[in-house]
């Protein structure tokens, strides 16, 4: 944000874009630090169905990371499509305690916050949309 706002970053009309995604990004990273501190402060053992569900969720967070440096409209639809079998997933689980119970809603927050980046990443991107119309 700093390089953004001193003027090291030279397209203007994406800065905005830019600046939403790095919000965005900051907020998930504060949901997962979330994450971390209970399962480090609760020593007990998580279901393996919550634990696999975790995993992927992160694989759908680094798809999106990856997204923002190599863009392509199939990839968004593939996550458009990942975005609700995890939903779905999600919203299956049946967490047993409630360490487990915030893990859960940490994972459903974190899905949801990584695909609000995708009408910034879409912005950033709009030139590639057009060669597919």
């Amino acid at each position: 944000l700093r390089l953004i706002n001193k003027g090291f970053y030279k397209e203007q009309d994406k800065k905005l874009f830019l600046t939403t995604i790095i919000w965005g990004l900051e907020k998930i990273a504060d949901e997962y630090k979330l994450i971390c501190l209970n399962l480090v402060n609760n020593k007990k053992i998580i279901n393996k169905e919550i634990l696999k569900v975790y995993q992927e969720v992160n694989e759908f967070f680094n798809f999106y990371y990856e997204l923002i440096y190599q863009f392509s409209p199939e990839k968004l639809n593939e996550l458009t499509d990942k975005k609700e079998e995890l939903i779905k997933k999600i919203n299956l689980l049946n967490p047993q305690t409630k360490q487990e119970s915030e893990l859960v809603k940490g994972l459903s927050t974190i899905v949801s916050k990584t695909s609000d980046l995708s009408s910034s990443i879409i912005a950033l991107n709009h030139e590639k949309l057009k060669q597919f119309r």
